[in-house]
Parts: C-alpha cells; structure tokens; sequence
C-alpha cells in the first residue's frame, strides 16, 4: 500500500517538474579507516542503512534516478563528499542524464577527489 501511494505522489510531482531533486544522503560521505573493521551487528548497520534513507523512496516506485558530486563538507579536519539526487519520469533517463550533464558542465564537483 505504501509502495503505490508512494508511486501516485511521485507520478504527480513529475507530471509538474521533469526532474526531482533530493540529497543523496543525510551526511557527508564517511571517512575511511585503514584496517579498521566494523566490531558490532550495529555498525554495519549504521554503514548500510544510513546512506539508503534517501534513495529508497525512488527505489521503490522504480523512477530512474542518479547521483551527482555537489561539494565537499568539512567533517573532522577533512573534506568529504556530498551529493545529489535527481529523479526523472520512467523511461526518460535522457532527461536526467542531460541535467546531470549540464551541471557537471558547470561546476567542477566531479573533478575533485576525497582525501584517502
């Protein structure tokens, strides 16, 4: 049930806008840590649900959907990733594809790589 009234909202919003745009994620990217393995159920957990609570509404109504680099964010001394989302109608990947295009075009997020 949820799943279609999520589906009937979203075809809604893309009958008004060609592209939805959402973060990709609540955070920043996380830092990775040589060696260091998660010691507990609840941290791997943490490091797969976490970065899901955005996709998942456009997983489950089955639009077409991709992540783009908007900036970096200053997490402990460092700079970590963060992105975008933008979401199309089914079958008009062309659209967002050429949205995503045009903003990479603009802006050089995407060259930029993250401190390891």
């Amino acid at each position: 049930r949820l799943r279609e009234v999520l589906r009937e909202q979203m075809s809604e919003a893309l009958n008004t806008y060609d592209i939805l745009i959402a973060p990709t994620d609540t955070s920043p990217a996380p830092r990775i840590k040589p060696g260091k393995m998660p010691t507990s159920k609840q941290e791997v957990m943490d490091g797969i649900l976490r970065p899901i609570f955005c996709t998942v509404s456009f997983a489950l109504v089955g639009v077409p959907v991709l992540s783009v680099p908007i900036g970096f964010a200053e997490v402990d001394g460092g700079d970590l990733p963060i992105g975008l989302q933008m979401a199309g109608r089914p079958f008009e990947e062309g659209t967002i594809l050429k949205a995503a295009y045009c903003y990479e075009k603009s802006t050089p997020w995407h060259t930029r790589k993250p401190p390891i």
